[in-house]
């Protein structure tokens, strides 16, 4: 099987053919099959990737054989940006985690989508945004790639290349809502990703993305969810236990 390693906070140092290759947050390494690759005993700090093994010739046969085309056999392919490999990870994550009617094909799907994001990454250049202003795009993809950054208004601003003003109201007329919302909101699904596969200590938890403290992430979840955050851990085990059970 081929191996997608997609990097989602600190950074990991992997060892191939005697090489080091360093990880750093939003980056995505592909391993093609039979090609030894391995990360240390030992890391230099916590750090946190998604992953998934994939027989990518069946699913190129659902695909076309031309997807093939980006990938490289028998080499490590490391890119610095995975493009929107993330939100394909995450949509694969969900399907596996919960029981809804046709979860056979919904899970086909999901992977197909991430080979074609994984595709995309390697083959390289920049998405464009269909509909939306280039600014609330780039700012967009600056809050999804780091939701735990405080992103002061004029930093955020700066880098998507306009005023502060300017991309509140770029974001209001186009998402319905302002660069702070969609911030908090993609924080609140990150956390959401993450309690699905464990239990984690809420504190940690909610500095790791950027909040201020605990009791200020526990509040903000249940006015998203209708939840505490842990009552949506105990859910989402008893649904994971009834999953292994089937």
């Amino acid at each position: 099987v081929w191996e997608f390693y997609l990097q989602v906070e600190g950074r990991s140092v992997w060892r191939a053919a005697r090489r080091r290759h360093t990880l750093e947050p939003g980056g995505l390494l592909v391993a093609p099959p039979g090609v030894s690759h391995a990360l240390p005993d030992r890391q230099e700090a916590d750090h946190h990737y998604l992953f998934a093994a994939v027989d990518l010739p069946r699913v190129a046969r659902r695909l076309g054989r031309e997807v093939l085309a980006a990938f490289e056999p028998g080499e490590l392919q490391i890119r610095p940006r995975a493009g929107e490999t993330r939100p394909a990870f995450q949509a694969l994550v969900r399907e596996l985690t919960l029981l809804r009617p046709w979860r056979a094909q919904a899970l086909r799907l999901a992977v197909d989508a991430l080979v074609l994001e994984v595709a995309r990454a390697l083959a390289g250049g920049e998405s464009q945004a269909v509909g939306l202003h280039p600014a609330v795009h780039r700012a967009m993809r600056l809050i999804e790639q780091e939701p735990e950054r405080a992103w002061p208004a004029t930093t955020l601003a700066r880098l998507a290349g306009v005023s502060a003003p300017h991309l509140n109201d770029l974001f209001r007329r186009e998402l319905g809502t302002t660069p702070h919302a969609f911030l908090l909101k993609t924080r609140l699904d990150r956390a959401t990703e993450l309690l699905r596969r464990g239990d984690w200590p809420i504190t940690r938890l909610a500095l790791e993305l950027g909040f201020a403290s605990g009791q200020h992430f526990a509040a903000a979840f249940k006015r998203h969810h209708g939840v505490t955050p842990r009552e949506f851990t105990a859910s989402a085990t008893g649904r994971a236990r009834v999953l292994h059970q089937r």
